[in-house]
């Protein structure tokens, strides 16, 4: 349950306007568990608008290894090309 605890405080930290600390959550969470769609579709919109594109990149090919049949981190990928 450690990725859904990282993705109530990047919720958290988002509204409360700490954007680049939020990201780190979502990206924790998303890191510890790529099926939860919504982390990983904050960490992509907010990796694009704070300039983190690459990093994201990186965990969700990371993740494509391990998770070949998880359609989520593929189509997460495709939204980065």
């Amino acid at each position: 349950y450690y990725a859904e605890a990282y993705e109530a405080k990047g919720m958290y930290l988002e509204k409360i306007g700490q954007k680049e600390e939020a990201y780190k959550m979502y990206f924790q969470a998303m890191d510890v568990n790529p099926n939860l769609g919504f982390s990983l579709q904050k960490a992509i919109v907010m990796a694009q608008a704070l300039g983190k594109t690459e990093e994201v990149r990186l965990s969700l090919e990371r993740s494509a290894a391990f998770l070949p049949d998880n359609l989520e981190v593929f189509q997460a990928l495709n939204k980065l090309k």
